[in-house]
């Protein structure tokens, strides 16, 4: 979970804005079995003295549940007043690419649905993976490369 977007504060006492980058944030975690399963929450938090010597204090807590799917998020402020709301938004990473060698290797039953072209990008692994210079490469006038 991440805050997007920078956010801007104001003092309650002068008036006097701050733009805060989710950077300077710190951030604590909390943990929860329920019905659907963990719960997790994460409390962003900062605070910034302002310049006529307020302390403004700062909390966004964003919640995931079912673990892996953001639920909510929700905005505190101490001395200060949201100009902006903090957004908090799932960041996900992106599923990680397998080669079709640890394709084969995950599932050895996939090897036999491959394409020719994947057969080839396979067969030029192998070689690879033991010390050889291979590379796929488009032969004449087909549409299958040799290796």
């Amino acid at each position: 979970m991440i805050i997007s977007d920078d956010f801007v504060i104001k003092c309650d006492f002068c008036g006097r804005e701050y733009e805060i980058s989710p950077d300077t944030l710190d951030v604590d975690y909390a943990y929860d079995e329920r019905g659907m399963g963990t719960e997790i929450q994460y409390i962003f938090y900062g605070e910034t003295e302002c310049q006529c010597g307020e302390v403004l204090r700062y909390r966004i807590t964003a919640v995931e549940y079912p673990a892996g799917a953001y639920n909510f998020h929700e905005s505190e402020s101490e001395n200060c007043s949201f100009v902006t709301e903090p957004q908090a938004e799932m960041d996900y990473l992106p599923e990680p690419v397998m080669s079709v060698f640890e394709q084969i290797l995950y599932n050895p039953g996939s090897a036999y649905s491959l394409e020719p072209w994947e057969f080839e990008q396979l067969v030029a692994e192998v070689f690879q993976r033991n010390g050889f210079h291979a590379e796929v490469t488009q032969h004449g006038g087909s549409c299958h490369g040799k290796v």
